[in-house]
């Protein structure tokens, strides 16, 4: 009975309405008439697109608050650069390899300095020394800058045999 009451109720505002509009229609002396189907489609389409531009928009701040939080050693990982491969010729990474100690030796400068400034661990640069084939472009420049070792050098010791 309470239901029956309370769906009478609702049926009753909406006829009120409807006459509210009926009389809001007559003084502004305008008809009534039903949405055509080209200005519906042209709503729905603007509102899905805006529905859309809110989630994209939604998306790539989570991806860029990511990259700044969580994500920050992830993608560390995956924009690493390039590695430097010297070649499969032991004789070339041995005489790399003898460069950089050397003048490590000749600088003073001592493994835990190096491997700081080169922004690596310590056993990072053991086993760059064991395979030269897997420093990258950053730390070797790293590698050149604190050791003061010119480019050219390094790349005479590497193809040309040289000091």
């Amino acid at each position: 009975m309470k239901d029956e009451r309370g769906f009478k109720e609702v049926i009753h505002s909406v006829e009120r309405s409807e006459k509210d509009k009926d009389k809001f229609c007559r003084a502004a002396r305008i008809e009534r008439q039903p949405i055509s189907d080209a200005r519906l489609t042209a709503l729905l389409n603007y509102a899905v697109g805006t529905l859309a531009m809110v989630m994209g928009f939604a998306a790539l701040y989570m991806i860029i608050y990511f990259m700044g939080t969580a994500g920050r050693e992830t993608f560390k990982e995956a924009w690493k650069m390039a590695k430097v491969t010297l070649g499969t010729w032991t004789d070339k990474n041995e005489k790399f390899t003898k460069k950089i100690r050397a003048k490590r030796i000749e600088e003073g400068v001592e493994i835990d300095i190096l491997a700081k400034k080169a922004g690596i661990e310590k056993s990072t640069y053991f086993s760059h020394v064991r395979n030269p084939e897997k420093i990258t472009l950053r730390e070797l420049r790293a590698y050149c800058n604190t050791l003061k070792i010119p480019a050219e050098s390094l790349i005479s010791a590497v193809y040309e045999g040289g000091d």
